[in-house]
């Protein structure tokens, strides 16, 4: 408009300085005027037309519709939330680890957690790739991760235990959570089963199995347990005469138990994990006998309680 304005001013000062000069009746002069009047309003024309291609050009560029926007910062909160959560790894810190994961990915951490306070290892580094691969679908995601732990023992037996693979995230409340991902070749969810109310009874003393976690090679399951002594007496349970009987009835003794499950005071629950060997599958379902449960005095109050580990019946996420 200012151009506009700005040819206006000078078509008037043109039609004045011919007045003045005398020459309103020479009509040569009258006709090169009008020319170039209307040479200047095409002129005019054509720049206002194109400064509006530009302007329509330059807004088009510049928008961007809101789904690409959020694929575009959804990837990249993705990718932060990994990052974060093999950051929190490598420093061990699980409160900060689960800051980032939800079901299966958080029973993991909480296992760890608990495994960490009876650890042996007494050297540990930690390396990691890039995270890679990402693929947002809606509120899911999945990418794939890398991060290896090698670890000494103190007996200086080393072992590398490698997470690499697929990671499954969720968004909830804008926030993309890890609840689930590849170790070794298997999924934390099909590894490790928690359970609700799977109990036997009797004689007062209840026993409740809390989760089996399957190693990495299927070299050994950890199973939590439970005891209620809902008897007067003080017991003892020793888990190492704990036995575990396959699908096929073959039987596995106890060659790791919890120290906190040996003495039971009356009215009240001792809790703790045995480690049995494994030569199965992960998805074959068990039984686990206590062997016997004895008074204070060593004499046997019970002799065996049995508990039926059907992994079809976990909770599934």
């Amino acid at each position: 408009m200012r151009i506009r304005h700005l040819i206006s001013i000078l078509i008037i000062i043109l039609i004045f300085g011919f007045i003045f000069i005398g020459c309103k009746d020479n009509s040569d002069r009258i006709n090169e005027l009008e020319r170039r009047i209307t040479d200047l309003q095409s002129q005019l024309t054509e720049k206002e037309k194109r400064i509006q291609e530009l302007e329509n050009s330059t807004t088009a560029t510049a928008v961007v519709t809101p789904s690409e926007t959020t694929a575009v910062d959804d990837e990249k909160l993705v990718e932060e939330t990994i990052n974060s959560y093999m950051a929190a790894v490598e420093d061990q810190n699980f409160i900060e680890q689960k800051k980032y994961v939800i079901k299966y990915a958080l029973d993991l951490v909480n296992f760890k957690e608990e495994e960490y306070k009876i650890s042996s290892v007494k050297n540990r580094q930690f390396d990691k790739q890039p995270v890679n691969n990402i693929q947002i679908n809606g509120n899911k995601a999945e990418a794939f991760m890398s991060f290896t732990e090698h670890l000494t023992a103190n007996d200086n037996s080393k072992y590398d235990l490698v997470t690499e693979g697929k990671v499954f995230l969720e968004k909830i409340n804008n926030e993309w959570k890890i609840y689930d991902y590849t170790r070794k070749n298997r999924l934390i969810s099909e590894a490790m089963f928690k359970f609700e109310n799977l109990k036997a009874n009797k004689s007062g003393i209840e026993i409740t199995i809390n989760h089996a976690f399957f190693s990495l090679l299927d070299k050994y399951i950890v199973v939590g347990i439970s005891i209620f002594n809902g008897t007067s007496k003080n017991l003892k349970y020793y888990s190492s005469n704990s036995i575990l009987v396959g699908f096929d009835k073959k039987q596995t003794k106890a060659h790791y138990y919890d120290e906190n499950l040996e003495d039971i005071l009356p009215d009240s629950i001792a809790s703790g994990e045995i480690q049995f060997d494994w030569n199965y599958d992960s998805n074959n379902n068990f039984a686990v006998h206590t062997g016997n449960i004895d008074d204070e005095n060593g004499y046997t109050y019970l002799n065996d309680i049995k508990v039926d580990v059907d992994l079809s019946k976990s909770i599934r996420y």
